[in-house]
């Protein structure tokens, strides 16, 4: 599980060096992706939101507060500074500096990621952009349900000690 924990390092890595390209190998190319609004599936249109994350925020950083692997899933709570210097999900360059905390999920399995969770707060972004009551959503015409979540059955009954 220790080599998950790095294989979503060199995402972080690649992210930060601005070379995505890397990723191929990482990433299996039917990528199920899941997020704060309905997201674009697969490895290429990750890359492309990676990007365009970029984009908007060039000189944005991300810090990992805190990890942990677990059966095949490797968590992490992050904190990420930016300027808003391009679009970003609708919403014109601001030239506002931010701060969003979050966290991601990866699920790897053959050594690739195959699954990806991502929560942020999304109203606190449009705030500090000076949006406040913009969703913040990837395509206005979205209906506002959430994605489908896949459940996991509880291990421990409920009624056990």
């Amino acid at each position: 599980m220790e080599r998950a924990f790095l294989l979503v390092g060199l995402i972080e890595r690649s992210f930060h060096d601005q070379t995505l390209d890397q990723l191929d190998s990482l990433l299996d190319p039917n990528l199920v992706v899941h997020g704060p609004f309905p997201m674009e599936q697969g490895a290429e249109a990750f890359k492309r939101t990676l990007a365009a994350t970029r984009q908007a925020f060039p000189d944005m950083h991300i810090e990992i507060e805190d990890g942990a692997v677990r059966e095949g899933l490797v968590f992490r709570r992050w904190r990420m500074t930016g300027t808003h210097e391009g679009e970003f999900l609708g919403i014109a360059p601001t030239g506002r500096r931010i701060q969003l905390s979050g966290v991601d999920i990866e699920r790897i399995q053959d050594d690739r990621i195959v699954e990806h969770w991502t929560y942020w707060d999304r109203m606190s972004l449009a705030e500090q952009l000076g949006a406040p009551g913009v969703p913040l959503r990837s395509d206005p015409t979205e209906a506002d349900e959430p994605p489908e979540m896949p459940r996991r059955r509880a291990e421990v009954p409920l009624d056990s000690p």
